[in-house]
C-alpha cells in the first residue's frame, strides 16, 4: 500500500543466504526530505521510526506499532510526506524549518558534540533487573525520584535507549535529562506513565525483601 502512495521500497531479494526482514521497511527520501518526514511522523502522527537520515527512514514494524494498521501508516506516511514537500520548498520550507524543528534537530551527533553538547552519564544497578522487576514497586513523582532504586525501563524513542532501567539507582542527574526530554514533548517507552509524570521505584518492602533472600 506504501508502494501505491508513491513510497520508494527496498525490494527483499530472493537469492540464497541473503533476504531482508520483512518487518524492516527503508523508505527512501530522493529530496533529502528524511529527517523533517521523521519528525513530522512522530509529532503529528505519533509514529516513531527507528532510524532517518535525509536520504531515507527505517520503519520497524513490531509491537511498538500494534495500534496501526498498513492503511493507517501508509495515509500517515503519505499525509506527512505531502507536507513536509509543501513546506520544504521555497519560503515556507525556511520558516517550516525555524518555527518547528530546532535548529540541533538538522545537525548530526557530531556537530551537536562539537557546538558544546554534553554527554550524559547514568548511574550503575544497585538490584539485577530480575530482583527489580520481581519487588514491591509503586509510583513517584518523577521530581522526587532521585536517590531511588528504579522498578521499569523508561526507554526514550527515537532513538530507542534505555534512560533507565530496572534496578538502576536513579540520579538527580538522570532526572534532570528526562525532565528536559519531558518538556521538549518526548515520547516514552516502556514506562508505565508514559507522559512520565511519574515513575516506578522499588519500595523499602521490596528492599528488605531481596536483602531477606
Amino acid at each position: 500500500e506504501l508502494r501505491e502512495k508513491g513510497a520508494i521500497i527496498f525490494q527483499p531479494l530472493e537469492e540464497k543466504g541473503f533476504a531482508l526482514d520483512l518487518c524492516r521497511t527503508t523508505l527512501l527520501c530522493p529530496q533529502g526530505e528524511g529527517r523533517c518526514l521523521a519528525k513530522r511522523l512522530a509529532d503529528k502522527y505519533r509514529f516513531q521510526v527507528e532510524l532517518y537520515n535525509k536520504g531515507s527512514l527505517l520503519v520497524i514494524v513490531g509491537p511498538a506499532q500494534l495500534s496501526f494498521s498498513p492503511a493507517d501508516l501508509a495515509r500517515s506516511f503519505a499525509k506527512a510526506r505531502d507536507e513536509v514537500r509543501m513546506l520544504y520548498s521555497g519560503a515556507a520550507g525556511a520558516n517550516y524549518q525555524g518555527e518547528t524543528f530546532p535548529p540541533s534537530f538538522f545537525k548530526g551527533d557530531r556537530d551537536t558534540l562539537l557546538g558544546g553538547g554534553q554527554r550524559e552519564f547514568f548511574s550503575t544497578f544497585s538490584l539485577t533487573p530480575r530482583e527489580a522487576l520481581y519487588s514491591s514497586l509503586r509510583a513517584v513523582p518523577l521530581e522526587s525520584s532521585p536517590g531511588e532504586i528504579c522498578g521499569e525501563m523508561v526507554v526514550l524513542s527515537p532513538p530507542g535507549i534505555p534512560l533507565l532501567s530496572p534496578g538502576e539507582l536513579i540520579t538527580a542527574e538522570t532526572v534532570r535529562h528526562l525532565l528536559k526530554k519531558r518538556a521538549e514533548r518526548a515520547l516514552f517507552q516502556g514506562a508505565a506513565d508514559p507522559s512520565l509524570k511519574t515513575i516506578k521505584i522499588v519500595t523499602e518492602a521490596g528492599k528488605n525483601m531481596i536483602e531477606l533472600t
